[in-house]
C-alpha cells in the first residue's frame, strides 16, 4: 500500500496508519514515533516540529539515542499563553529523546 500513495502523491516515502476508532491520534501518534528517521550524518539535520497532543503523545514511542548534528527547530514562534501542549517545551522534549538541540 505505500508504494500506492507513494506514486499517487510523488513523495520519496510514505507511512500510512488505518485506523477504525473514532479518534486517529493514538496510531498516528504510534507510528509517527516510531517511524522518524532521526540518524547520524555526515550533514547537519534541521527537523521543524509543530505542536499539539499528537506530537506530544508520539514522544512515547520515540527511541532515545544520541545523534550527532541534529537540530529541532519549533516551527511556531512565540506563545502568547501556555497550555497543556506548548510548543517549546514539544521542541525541547523532542530534542532531548536524540540528544540534539532545540533552536
Amino acid at each position: 500500500m505505500n508504494a500506492d500513495w507513494k506514486k499517487r502523491f510523488g513523495l520519496h516515502e510514505a507511512i500510512v496508519a488505518l485506523f477504525l476508532r473514532p479518534t486517529p491520534t493514538p496510531l498516528t501518534s504510534q507510528r509517527g514515533g516510531r517511524s522518524l528517521p532521526v540518524r547520524d550524518g555526515s550533514f547537519d539535520m534541521r527537523i521543524g516540529v509543530g505542536w499539539g497532543r499528537t506530537l506530544v503523545n508520539s514522544l512515547a514511542y520515540m527511541s532515545e539515542k544520541a545523534v550527532e548534528n541534529v537540530s529541532i527547530v519549533s516551527l511556531l514562534g512565540g506563545i502568547m499563553k501556555a497550555r497543556t501542549f506548548n510548543p517549546a517545551e514539544f521542541a525541547w522534549r523532542f530534542a532531548s529523546h536524540y540528544q540534539a538541540t532545540a533552536i
